[in-house]
């Protein structure tokens, strides 16, 4: 995908205790996850299902909609390659890990946008891919919740009920690791979620990879701050 990991206006994004650390940053192992299958699954309305190449085409339709990057117009995809690109880093993270975004559709297979959580490797950026592990034995510090939905299909509701289920799918898989969505304080609607599912702000800066625009970074539960600046590494 582009080189910043955002959700969009329409989209979103309990509780367990926080990370103890004397500055050094909290990890998990991925192991667990290889006997839980998620390439399947629904919310109340939609179908969520493990991205194939065979949805390159309407992935790259929405991403390469200026609607949906109002926030960031410099995040539009401008050839199918980029897109094909963030496909392939998804692909790998589901070989990997046994879990990545989902495309999500409705009840009539008709597309409704994308989302979910991602592993977050420790040491690793959200706009670095080349650097996340290549073992799933390898640490992680943390899940990012990401989504974006066509905009014929915003104001529905589609992205809370994505965001739960992806909260629902982070705590059953590592219910220790923390969750984390990244929201560009402009993107008033996408902070509004995140704080109304019960995250809270953990800080806020300037992001070098999106037109250093103020960002927002919410958490489901208080975290140090070793753990903000390796999960943005």
């Amino acid at each position: 995908m582009s080189s910043t990991e955002f959700t969009n206006a329409e989209s979103i994004a309990t509780h367990s205790s926080a990370a103890e650390s004397n500055d050094v940053p909290f990890v998990a192992q991925s192991d667990a996850i290889e006997s839980v299958s998620n390439e399947s699954t629904n919310t109340e309305r939609l179908l969520l299902q493990r991205p194939t190449m065979e949805d390159l085409n309407e992935l790259h339709a929405l991403h390469a909609d200026l609607r949906v990057w109002t926030h960031l117009p410099s995040g539009v995809h401008t050839s199918i390659g980029q897109t094909r690109t963030m496909l392939l880093e998804w692909l790998a993270d589901w070989e990997r890990d046994g879990i990545g975004y989902w495309v999500a559709r409705n009840t009539q297979g008709e597309f409704i946008g994308v989302g979910g959580v991602r592993l977050i490797a420790a040491a690793a950026s959200l706009h670095s891919a080349s650097k996340r592990p290549e073992s799933k034995q390898s640490s992680y510090i943390g899940w990012n919740i990401y989504y974006r939905l066509t905009p014929a299909r915003w104001h529905r509701g589609y992205a809370t009920e994505i965001a739960r289920k992806a909260l629902q799918t982070a705590h059953t898989l590592h219910p220790e690791m923390p969750v984390f969505i990244n929201a560009l304080e402009r993107n008033t609607a996408s902070c509004s979620i995140a704080l109304r599912l019960g995250f809270a702000l953990a800080h806020k800066d300037t992001d070098p990879a999106a037109d250093n625009l103020l960002r927002c970074l919410y958490t489901d539960r208080p975290v140090d701050d070793s753990t903000i600046r390796a999960f943005l590494g």
